[in-house]
Order: C-alpha cells, then sequence, then structure tokens
C-alpha cells in the first residue's frame, strides 16, 4: 500500500508508465484518480477508466474523453459495476453513471457502443431507455448482442428490432 505523499508524487511524475501503474492500482485514493481522468497520455486515461476504485463524478469526464480506448474500458467497466451497486449507491449515482453510459450509447465509434452493449447484454438491472437506444442502433454488431440476450427489453421490442435487423431468432 502506498502512502498518500507517495502516491501523489507518482500521479505527476514526468514518466506516463510510473502514472499509468498508480491509475491501474486498486488502492489508489478516488481522488488521484479523478484528477488523472484529465492525464496527457491515454495510457493513463485507460487505467483510471477500468479502475474500479474511480469514482463514478469522472466516468462524465471520460465518457467525453478523445481516446476511443477510454471510452470502451469505461463502458465495459460501468456495464459490469450496475449489478453490484447497492440501493443508497444506485440512488446516488444513478444521474452520473446513466449521463455517461447515455454518452457512450451514443459515441461515434462502434467499437465503444458495442462494448457497451456486449457488457449489459445480460445486466438484469441495466436502464430500460439505455437497452432500447442500443437495440435500435443501426449497425448489427451494437444491437445484437442486446437484442439476443438482454433481459430487460420486452419480446415486443425485441421481435421488432430483430426483423429490422433481419436477424433470426
Amino acid at each position: 500500500v502506498l502512502d498518500y505523499e507517495t502516491a501523489k508524487a507518482m500521479a505527476v511524475d514526468p514518466d506516463p508508465a510510473r502514472r499509468a501503474g498508480l491509475a491501474a492500482r486498486p488502492d489508489t485514493r478516488p481522488e488521484l484518480l479523478y484528477y488523472m481522468a484529465d492525464d496527457d497520455d491515454p495510457a493513463v486515461r485507460r487505467a483510471v477508466a477500468a479502475n474500479a476504485a474511480t469514482p463514478v463524478r469522472a466516468c462524465t469526464r471520460l465518457a467525453r474523453d478523445r481516446d476511443g480506448d477510454v471510452r470502451a474500458l469505461l463502458a465495459r467497466k460501468l456495464a459490469r459495476a450496475l449489478p453490484h451497486l447497492t440501493a443508497p449507491e444506485q440512488a446516488a449515482l444513478q444521474e452520473l453513471a446513466l449521463t455517461a453510459l447515455t454518452l457512450l450509447a451514443t459515441d461515434q465509434l462502434v467499437r465503444v457502443r458495442a462494448a457497451l452493449a456486449s457488457a449489459i447484454a445480460d445486466v438484469e438491472c441495466a436502464p430500460p431507455q439505455l437497452v432500447a437506444r442500443l437495440a435500435r442502433d443501426v449497425t448489427r454488431e451494437v444491437a445484437e448482442p442486446v437484442l439476443r440476450h438482454c433481459l430487460t427489453l420486452p419480446d415486443d421490442d425485441i421481435l421488432a428490432h430483430m426483423s429490422h435487423h433481419h436477424l433470426a431468432l
């Protein structure tokens, strides 16, 4: 476990590999991860996006990141985290997380939307409006995982979207 002063020094180290190493550590303090979400090096921001300790308030910043890999990693992490939030956490974080997830669902890069769709397809508590948006995506790579595996999408919607994408049952 790093002491706070050492971790603070590593967060501003000129070597991006050292900053990325700190950003990847599960014991890195959330406020340092929040600060590092704006790092100039994409490898550092990728590590921040993938780190479970990164505070949710950093997610909307990361969801707008210029690096597609940062956004894809964030999409996977947020979708996997949804089922593990307690009721009070869900209430407190829902708006921030939903904003970030919605940004990711409308991302220009197909691989970001596909990463989100694949990760969220089997999440029972996935927000219905987010699932519906992914199911309506014009790219089969995005819509198919949700249409085939998502438990929160109503059957009528599944059938309508599957016929639109010409998918077999």
